[in-house]
């Protein structure tokens, strides 16, 4: 006996009868800390958020569960489809990469099911890979992104490969075209406008650009309200080992439908190679038993002068080589502290009160080579593109193995004249950081990205460690090259 479910754009139906009680389970997952939630505690709710409802599952998650739970239930699908069609026209697909009109192809495929799911790696040209797709649509569709420094930045380059306006929803502004590009922030703001329903109603395809980054806002759910015909997610790091996570995108997006990793990136030459330096610093000077709440520890982590101190010895020293530096702090309070270290250095300082003008001012400034250092927080960690960046300073101390290669992915665009990315991440040793510290560590080696750790003593020369960072890397990108040259024969 098979299950009867028919196949729409956004949903899938499920019709007759159906093992209820499996199905709704099989489609769920238990979201971090519902443990502690009151209504976990006190047996009213039993911690699963349940994605069947209604007699439907949302169409991106059924598609990519379907092997999975049939064989769960003992039972198969009968798969009736009722889906609209995206149109597109038939056009050049003007790139010099071909796993970008790889990409469009699948996606123009995954149009017609809904949508999908793209992994490429930072770097990799994802804004100009939605521009060659959205060329070739016929119909309307949304860039969606989460912070103002990437509207104007997206809205340019699809401007470039689209060869016509590109509308904005975002930073007081509400000017839809054809191709829009769009803040979550903002459509969430708008949703109760008229003109907003009005608008959406006629997209065809959604974009959602870093979906990582999104998922978990509550403003986020304005982007489920939308329906359109098919919608995709972008990103470079996507724990899809996680449930909670996997789930999520599968039901907002849909299954994976391209891969193109950091690794290959680097061995296909469309990103410059990169290494890390560690730099252990044992914090001997806080106290920290263990009992400390997080909030307080961190402060005190960023607050401590020595830390500090190795900050800007680091920091010197990559300018004294004639690197062009990114320094990437977590909170305002540090970034400020940070930037005292350097009043005799022309920089300029970027976080979420400095207007976007001034960001993409800043941004400019440093990729046309009138400075040489930024200093920025969490605004200018995703999807900024700063070309000329070569050495990046990770100041956070953060446990999240995405946040790290998003930031080295931040520093390996290739451009003229890079001799590529020393990438140091400042670690702590013997605090309750370095579980945090050895996590990133951890993410970098398994990404295929030498890393290589310094501890902090007394007298440490930072000009010689940036020299022999240096050095690694042009050993990095020799080894590259002969490689290159071996592949290149036997071809």
């Amino acid at each position: 006996m098979s299950i009867e479910i028919v196949i729409t754009n956004r949903d899938a139906l499920l019709i007759g009868e159906y093992p209820f009680e499996e199905l709704r389970d099989a489609f769920s997952y238990f979201p971090p800390g519902y443990r502690w939630a009151p209504t976990f505690q006190k047996r009213i709710w039993d911690g699963r958020i349940r994605l069947l409802k209604y007699d439907k599952i949302p169409t991106g998650l059924f598609l990519a569960m379907q092997n999975e739970v049939e064989e769960l239930v003992g039972q198969q699908f009968s798969v009736l489809w009722e889906i609209k069609r995206v149109a597109f026209r038939r056009t050049e697909l003007e790139t010099d990469r071909s796993f970008q009109a790889e990409c469009v192809r699948k996606m123009q495929a995954a149009s017609q099911r809904g949508g999908g799911l793209i992994l490429s790696a930072t770097g990799t040209g994802k804004t100009w890979t939605a521009g060659m797709f959205f060329k070739a649509l016929i119909g309307s569709a949304v860039f969606v992104v989460d912070e103002l420094t990437l509207l104007a930045q997206a809205r340019l380059e699809l401007e470039g490969v689209l060869g016509e306006k590109v509308g904005v929803v975002g930073n007081s502004e509400f000017e839809p075209q054809r191709i829009t590009v769009a803040t979550v922030q903002t459509l969430h703001k708008h949703v109760k406008d008229p003109r907003f329903r009005v608008w959406h109603r006629t997209l065809d395809v959604l974009i959602i650009d870093e979906l990582h980054t999104q998922l978990n806002r509550r403003n986020f759910s304005t982007i489920e309200k939308i329906r359109p015909k098919a919608v995709f997610g972008l990103t470079a790091t996507l724990e899809l080992q996680k449930k909670h996570i996997r789930m999520r995108s599968y039901a907002v997006a849909g299954p994976v439908i391209f891969q193109y990793s950091l690794d290959q990136g680097t061995k296909d030459g469309y990103l410059t190679k990169g290494v890390v330096v560690q730099v252990q610093y044992p914090n001997i000077h806080w106290y920290d038993d263990g009992q400390m709440e997080y909030r307080d520890a961190y402060r005190s982590l960023v607050r401590s002068a020595e830390r500090n101190a190795v900050i800007k010895g680091v920091v010197q020293a990559g300018l004294d080589a004639g690197r062009r530096v990114v320094v990437l702090v977590e909170w305002v309070e540090h970034l400020k502290n940070v930037a005292r270290l350097f009043k005799g250095v022309r920089h300029r300082i970027v976080y979420g009160a400095v207007k976007v003008e001034k960001r993409i001012k800043a941004k400019e400034q440093f990729d046309d080579g009138g400075i040489n250092l930024i200093i920025a927080n969490k605004v200018f960690q995703k999807g900024v593109n700063i070309k000329q960046v070569d050495m990046i300073v990770d100041c956070a101390a953060l446990k999240s193995k995405n946040s790290a290669l998003q930031k080295f992915g931040r520093g390996v665009r290739l451009a003229d004249g890079k001799r590529g990315l020393i990438y140091v991440d400042i670690g702590d040793v013997k605090n309750r950081f370095e579980a945090a510290s050895k996590r990133r560590a951890r993410a970098f080696k398994a990404a295929g990205i030498k890393v290589f750790k310094v501890p902090v003593k007394d007298g440490i020369n930072y000009s010689k460690l940036i020299a022999i960072a240096q050095e690694t890397l042009e050993n990095e990108n020799r080894g590259a090259e002969k490689k290159r040259r071996r592949s290149e024969r036997v071809a």
